[in-house]
């Protein structure tokens, strides 16, 4: 069985020790963990990128527009995506999560390609959709709660649901063992444990970027094994009109691998 396929039991059998499964409306786990093929992730010989998040979206009911939905997974919804059609997951136009997407693969696309600068006229979305979700295939990404949430995360919410899931996520982290991890608005939550083991002996950043409008943050910490910490936003854009630091995340990768 494969890495994907021993969490998604994992994840649904804490699911329901947890009493989160829930029928009417229906609201189940969204799985979450490598969006390719395993072979390659562990036989590749680019960067293992992986992205952690806060928690997932699906649908809300009509009334309350409390979440529900859940029973799927990344991986197979992109695997079996019909990018003929424009609701395509992860990338199609109706999506509600299609911008946290879209920078997901800009950041990705410029590190296995070893950017240092992202131009947005390299993808032609229309042209490329197929393209586009081969290079997703190649990370990983997983979600700090693994249940469907509402569609802007409350921290001190997620503060009350991250310890339902934290031995599981914890345990993805090190078995996909990746060497670029990429903390979308999450890294305060894993701070204090990775300052006290994998950043004990090296706890300060070895590339920070921070804009003066905080439009963008790339904060990125190294330890002993030469796997990188990149403390940055979610990738969501902050707001109308205002776009992701995704340069700040390219010029500090860029810089750490230039060094070695």
């Amino acid at each position: 069985m494969t890495l994907n396929g021993k969490f998604k039991t994992k994840i649904w059998k804490n699911a329901i020790k947890r009493g989160l499964v829930k029928k009417s409306p229906k609201l189940k786990p969204i799985y979450d963990g490598l969006l390719g093929s395993e072979k390659e992730w562990f036989n590749s010989n680019t960067p293992r990128i992986m992205w952690v998040l806060k928690e997932p979206i699906d649908d809300f009911t009509e009334i309350k527009k409390q979440p529900k939905g859940g029973g799927w997974s990344f991986h197979d919804e992109i695997a079996e995506a019909d990018v003929s059609g424009d609701n395509y997951f992860p990338l199609g136009k109706n999506r509600k999560s299609r911008n946290t997407w879209l920078n997901i693969l800009y950041v990705s696309y410029g590190i296995l390609e070893g950017k240092e600068k992202f131009l947005k006229n390299e993808f032609c979305e229309a042209d490329n959709k197929q393209d586009d979700l081969n290079i997703l295939k190649k990370i990983a990404v997983i979600n700090m709660s693994k249940m469907p949430g509402p569609t802007k995360t409350i921290d001190s919410e997620l503060l009350q649901k991250f310890p339902l899931w934290e031995k599981i996520v914890h345990d993805q982290i090190s078995l996909y063992n990746p060497t670029i991890i990429i903390f979308g608005g999450t890294f305060e939550f894993f701070k204090a444990q990775l300052f006290k083991k994998d950043l004990k002996n090296n706890n300060q950043p070895v590339f920070s970027s921070i804009g003066r409008t905080h439009q963008y943050k790339s904060v990125i910490y190294k330890n002993e094994e030469g796997v990188l910490f990149i403390d940055t936003y979610h990738p969501h854009p902050l707001g109308i009109n205002r776009s992701y630091g995704v340069n700040a995340i390219l010029k500090g990768v860029y810089k750490m691998n230039k060094r070695e």
